[in-house]
């Protein structure tokens, strides 16, 4: 059986209680980071404790949706029948604008996975998966 959707084809995100923050404005199709309500620091992905200061006070800070694939794979092989009709495709780590050093494990859409290169620069769109899942993927910009 193949399957013909990303519900069907790849897995859903766990959310979990430091990640639901990041899910729920990802259904309101906004990008956003944690951020230490103590030092400032931005982080992701989401964690109970601040890596910088130690502190478990925790706001969220919206990003901008740009940035640049900071590295990725592009895989040939179908992993399992589902995957047949969607090889080749691409993980990519995409470093946000806006940020350090705040990477974001996504695909780049809209363009051959062979295209993809390290420095392209990159906007996300939003893919909704179902009612309750949408996920950030990212497009040449």
């Amino acid at each position: 059986m193949r399957g013909t959707t990303r519900e069907e084809i790849f897995p859903l995100p766990e959310k979990g209680i430091d990640t639901a923050p990041f899910w729920e404005a990802c259904n309101r199709h906004e990008l956003v980071v944690q951020q230490c309500a103590d030092c400032g620091a931005l982080r992701h992905p989401p964690t109970p404790v601040c890596p910088d200061c130690r502190s478990f006070d925790v706001d969220w800070a919206e990003v901008p949706g740009t940035g640049e694939v900071y590295t990725y794979t592009t895989t040939h092989y179908a992993a399992s029948p589902a995957h047949e009709d969607h090889t080749p495709y691409n993980v990519s780590t995409v470093l946000l604008d806006g940020t350090e050093d705040i990477r974001l494990i996504t695909q780049v859409v809209d363009v051959d996975p062979e295209a993809v290169e390290i420095g392209m620069p990159v906007e996300v769109v939003w893919e909704d998966v179902n009612e309750e899942t949408t996920v950030p993927l990212f497009r040449p910009s």
